[in-house]
């Protein structure tokens, strides 16, 4: 991950050439006192371990181009951050009540949009299905129905947002049985490796990176189809964060998007 650092860094003193030096007179509704706002800002950042995007490093502390990302973007407006880690759903859980503020990869539905408040989105995200390379030919041209029909079994994240085919056979009673949850993708790899189970779908840039950590790339592969592709944005409650916060956090991320050190830190995370 030491390639990262130098357009992390590039990144970050954008942020900060961006910003005015002299503070700026700010005008808002009047917001619930229990509500963090700019004037009582101190956010807890809720995370799960997906490498490269956020990881514990060698010292046990929170890292990773997402990490660094926030911690740039909020201190822009004086606001501090705290790292809390937990598995996915029990960070959207917690960030509906309120005990976590904000949490990062978020494809925005009608559910999340109930309690979450949603940045603007900061990057794509491409799933692809990811089999055993002795059973590619045997799938490679087939529907997920029809892998379903063969008793494949689907490795999948609990609390994750997949294709609207793929959440339409979680729902069918039919195909209930060929979903296997996990709660966080990085136990897919090992259960795949064991055979039990026959795919999972990932993010492409995570899958490459994580089947190279775990030296199984010649074991597992893509099929040849993406599945879906999303938006990704960063997702805040509305129980706990006024929407000036996010509002400052967009101001702050759109000048981030616009430097080439931000476009090129995700295309190395492939390369590591």
């Amino acid at each position: 991950m030491q390639k990262m650092i130098k357009p992390i860094l590039t990144v970050i003193l954008i942020i900060v050439a961006s910003r005015s030096a002299s503070a700026q007179d700010k005008t808002s509704e009047s917001i619930s006192s229990d509500k963090k706002t700019i004037e009582n800002c101190r956010l807890v950042f809720g995370w799960d371990a997906v490498k490269p995007y956020q990881y514990l490093n060698a010292s046990g502390e929170p890292a990773g181009f997402q990490i660094e990302l926030i911690r740039s973007i909020v201190k822009e407006f004086n606001c501090k951050v705290e790292f809390r880690q937990l598995v996915w759903h029990r960070l959207l859980e917690q960030v509906k009540s309120g005990k976590v503020d904000f949490m990062a990869d978020i494809t925005v539905t009608e559910e999340r949009a109930a309690f979450g408040l949603f940045s603007d989105s900061y990057r794509q995200e491409t799933f692809s299905m990811y089999v055993r390379k002795e059973q590619y030919h045997e799938y490679h041209d087939k529907s997920l129905q029809e892998m379903f029909d063969m008793g494949f079994r689907l490795g999948v994240t609990t609390g994750y947002v997949y294709s609207d085919e793929i959440e339409a056979l979680k729902r069918d009673p039919d195909y209930q049985k060929n979903f296997i949850y996990v709660d966080s993708n990085i136990k897919n790899y090992p259960s795949i490796r064991d055979s039990s189970i026959d795919g999972f779908m990932e993010d492409s840039l995570i899958a490459g990176y994580e089947l190279r950590n775990l030296r199984m790339s010649n074991d597992v592969v893509a099929l040849p189809n993406e599945v879906f592709r999303s938006d990704i944005s960063f997702m805040f409650s509305k129980k706990s964060v006024s929407p000036e916060i996010v509002e400052e956090f967009n101001q702050v991320l759109a000048k981030a998007k616009l430097s080439k050190a931000f476009e090129q830190s995700w295309l190395i995370g492939i390369n590591n």
